[in-house]
């Protein structure tokens, strides 16, 4: 789980906001009332341009392993939207045409490549998702701490769609 929050000041760009402690104790504060009864989270708290401080709780290992600021988090669907966000500013930009295949803007990509952008974008790409595979459901339980690359992740998907693109959600 990871909770952000986003704090407008008059700092300078660029210039990094010291907090007084008792922001700092407030950010820790909300963190543990977010978290409540999950395993744990972390926060940062950004001051325009700045990043002012951090806060963190929980185990992030069923060792007890305790949680820090800069512990990774599998981040999994929630970078969708920004993603969508940022293909949308290059629509708006006449930089991208949401009805013109993957491979028109990545012609190396090896999955994918004759999906249309609008489909990517619904989730209905036909492809099928590695996060389902049952050889990565292992690997990564095995060790969580485990870094994938982007071709072990391909890797986990089979070769053939699940169906045609933008006819089901996958």
């Amino acid at each position: 789980m990871l909770a952000a929050a986003a704090l407008v000041t008059t700092a300078a760009p660029g210039q990094a906001v010291a907090l007084s402690d008792s922001a700092g104790d407030e950010l820790r504060a909300s963190v543990e009332a977010f978290v409540g009864s999950e395993p744990g989270g972390a926060s940062v708290l950004v001051v325009r341009d700045g990043v002012a401080t951090t806060a963190a709780f929980g185990n992030a290992t069923s060792r007890g392993d305790l949680i820090t600021p800069e512990t990774r988090f599998r981040v999994g669907s929630i970078s969708k939207m920004f993603v969508a966000a940022m293909v949308m500013q290059l629509v708006d930009e006449g930089r991208v045409d949401l009805d013109l295949p993957l491979s028109t803007y990545l012609p190396d990509t090896t999955v994918g490549a004759d999906v249309p952008i609008r489909a990517l974008l619904r989730n209905r790409s036909g492809l099928a998702n590695y996060a389902y595979d049952e050889d990565f459901v292992v690997d990564s339980f095995e060790d969580p701490t485990r870094v994938f690359t982007p071709a072990e992740l391909l890797g986990y998907l089979s070769d053939a769609p699940v169906a045609e693109p933008d006819t089901q959600f996958e």
